[in-house]
């Protein structure tokens, strides 16, 4: 009978721990859905300067981006020539559009949709990214940040040139 006590009472222990740990965590995001939103507005404004290293910096030190159609691109100065690249094609401006954030603890993660846009105003891109975000020393930075269109693929590509 001692036995079946000290059972019931672990079980509703682990229950209201379990309890308390989910509710902690419903409370969390949030509070860090507005800090990514508030770091989403200062990406968009340093993109919308053209300002490759400031975006960079949004990035942790051994950050990846994983673009479509190319190799993941480590380090800070691998993401701010990648992004000085795009603006160098033409893109002017961004648009990103939160659509989730889960959080646990120092990591979340963004799923959301972005559109870039030329400087006449047009649109030059649209897809979705899902980012990995980490928190060091209390700052939200991009530690993973993978992307792709929505734009319907070419059926007829241009063939490739020289060899693979």
């Amino acid at each position: 009978m001692k036995r079946l006590i000290i059972c019931i009472l672990l079980m509703v222990v682990l229950a209201v721990s379990t309890t308390a740990g989910v509710t902690g965590a419903k409370q969390e995001p949030p509070v860090v859905r507005k800090a990514i939103e508030a770091a989403n507005a200062e990406f968009m404004a340093a993109f919308n300067a053209h300002d490759a290293q400031a975006i960079a910096n949004f990035y942790t030190v051994n950050a990846e981006i994983l673009p479509p159609n190319m190799d993941i691109l480590e380090g800070r100065e691998a993401i701010q020539a990648f992004w000085q690249g795009a603006f160098d094609m033409g893109i002017d401006s961004i648009l990103l559009e939160i659509q989730e954030v889960d959080a646990l603890g120092n990591t979340a993660v963004e799923v959301s949709h972005y559109t870039l846009y030329l400087a006449d105003g047009s649109v030059a891109d649209y897809g979705k990214y899902i980012v990995e975000w980490k928190r060091l020393s209390g700052v939200w930075y991009l530690h993973r940040d993978i992307f792709n269109t929505n734009q319907p693929l070419n059926p007829y590509p241009a063939p490739l040139t020289g060899n693979p």
